[in-house]
């Protein structure tokens, strides 16, 4: 009788995991922009000529690359397995 290798369970975890995972990573994502978001409104408040162009790298560098980011996990949470979801690996 040939012994069965145990498959760590994190090696295991279920499919729908994956989905529940760029969800969470989605939403730290989100959090992050938005406390971007609070600092740009912070620095343009300010009204200053510098403290503008830092907003608007921020805003352009930071904040449009995270909502990038958020976009591309959206995407892949969708094509990915989810417990409620029917699919041909399923």
């Amino acid at each position: 009788m040939a012994s069965r290798k145990r498959i760590p369970r994190s090696a295991a975890a279920p499919a729908r995991d994956v989905s529940s995972e760029i969800e969470a990573i989605a939403l730290h994502l989100r959090q992050i922009r938005a406390a971007v978001a609070l600092a740009v409104a912070a620095l343009r408040f300010q009204n200053s000529d510098l403290d503008e162009d830092i907003a608007c790298v921020l805003q352009r560098s930071v904040a449009d690359r995270l909502q990038d980011q958020i976009d591309r996990l959206a995407a892949l949470a969708r094509r990915a397995p989810s417990p409620g979801r029917r699919t041909g690996y399923n």
